[in-house]
């Protein structure tokens, strides 16, 4: 594997990582001196799967959790992609037409001393602050990103605006199935390895990467430790749809909590792909015939209204 590793650092760890079995140290633990590469997870899959005596089950079950855990981030990344590009794109595209083009057009007819239209005047007056007062607008974006950076050490921030994401329209309930997915199909597949309770929910709430969720695996950690159940916790949480819950406590009570988790994973993962082509094939049209055309049009009809005026006073 080392050989043909076309990555550096995979090349330069599968190297050590044979050096160091080789001289009998255990998989695990010569996986674990290459933290970068190895995810903790992998790690204490492989551990469990060297205490179980089934350490040949755990590099496909681990493939297979990584190719999901790709496919869907890629989604995600694709349904989110889009628009960002479309709304840079827009507002590139307004400002282009708001410095170069506005002031000239409606130049002209100014100085006819025509009284221009009101459109025409509000987006003159948007064109005359973006070339004069532009630095504003600079300001508030530099301010703006200053308190977000100040204000992310503050775990309070951070939680809040996690749990924003979640309540965002349309893009919160895919940010939320998607975080739901990873979850599950993480605590699952360590389960299925034979991962102790409370190590897996500490590493998944890692992997989330989502403080709200951090928040209710600790309390559900705090509750088995109390003598309590998995479930609870996620229902008490608000934030995971009933399935979630539910399952999980049929899959207590039945002693098939793994088998139930990569249930819930298979569901969540189909919902996040189906929305995402949904989105993708939404919101293109949406963006360029609602958002970009507005912005133009808007733009293109405040030029073109004071010609009618002009003709008007001609007739």
């Amino acid at each position: 594997m080392a050989e043909q590793a076309e990555s550096k650092p995979l090349r330069k760890a599968l190297t050590k990582l044979s050096v160091k079995v080789g001289a009998g140290q255990s998989f695990s633990d010569a996986a674990a001196e290459s933290p970068d590469i190895f995810p903790k997870g992998f790690i204490n899959m492989a551990r469990a799967g060297e205490a179980a005596g089934n350490l040949d089950d755990i590099p496909e079950r681990v493939a297979i959790f990584f190719e999901r855990e790709y496919n869907m981030r890629g989604m995600i990344k694709s349904a989110l992609t889009y628009p960002a590009v479309v709304g840079v794109m827009s507002i590139a595209v307004t400002v282009f037409l708001l410095v170069a083009v506005v002031p000239t057009f409606v130049g002209i007819f100014a100085s006819m001393h025509i009284k221009l239209p009101l459109p025409t005047r509000i987006v003159l007056g948007v064109s005359h602050f973006v070339i004069r007062d532009w630095w504003i607008i600079v300001m508030i974006v530099v301010v703006l990103v200053a308190t977000h950076f100040v204000l992310r050490r503050q775990e309070k921030y951070l939680l809040a605006l996690d749990r924003l994401k979640f309540r965002v329209s349309v893009f919160g309930s895919l940010l939320q199935k998607s975080v739901v997915a990873r979850m599950t199909r993480t605590l699952g597949s360590l389960f299925a390895s034979a991962v102790p309770i409370l190590p897996s929910l500490k590493m998944v709430s890692e992997v989330v990467d989502n403080r709200l969720v951090t928040l209710i695996l600790t309390e559900a950690g705090d509750s088995l430790q109390g003598g309590g159940s998995l479930s609870d916790p996620l229902k008490k949480g608000n934030i995971f749809p009933p399935l979630v819950s539910n399952m999980v406590a049929i899959g207590e009570q039945t002693g098939s909590l793994d088998f139930m988790l990569n249930k819930i994973a298979d569901f969540y993962e189909s919902e996040v792909e189906m929305m995402a082509d949904r989105l993708m094939s939404l919101i293109e049209p949406l963006m360029m015939k609602v958002v970009l055309a507005g912005f133009v049009g808007t733009i293109v009809t405040a030029v073109v209204l004071p010609e009618f005026t002009l003709y008007s006073h001609l007739q």
